[in-house]
């Protein structure tokens, strides 16, 4: 189950639901396999200069943060299935959540 109050995202394909999970970790994965940083990904995106591999490396890192079997060529297929619109979606509210540290609102101590 995801939480969104640490930026995690579900998304349903076929018979699976996959988490999205932006760990430390998945947002270096992405930017090593774009050869960006995270920020300029996320205004390639919001700027509609990005392709689909883009996209796949977005969610395959997420999701392989939160379970390490998933592999490129699932998230692929899962693309495939929801569409690229909704896979971009996905990517951005991963991505903003990743930047923003989640959707609540923290306090400070």
């Amino acid at each position: 189950m995801a939480n969104a109050a640490r930026g995690e995202v579900t998304f349903k394909a076929g018979e699976r639901t996959y988490v999205l999970r932006p760990t430390f970790e998945a947002l270096c994965a992405i930017e090593d396999r774009l050869d960006a940083g995270i920020i300029e990904i996320a205004e390639r995106i919001v700027g509609r200069r990005y392709g689909i591999r883009e996209i796949a490396a977005i969610l395959t890192a997420g999701a392989q943060a939160a379970d390490k079997d998933v592999t490129e060529a699932e998230i692929g297929a899962a693309i495939a299935e929801v569409g690229l619109r909704r896979a971009t979606e996905l990517a951005l509210v991963l991505l903003a959540g990743a930047l923003s540290g989640g959707s609540e609102e923290k306090k400070d101590p």
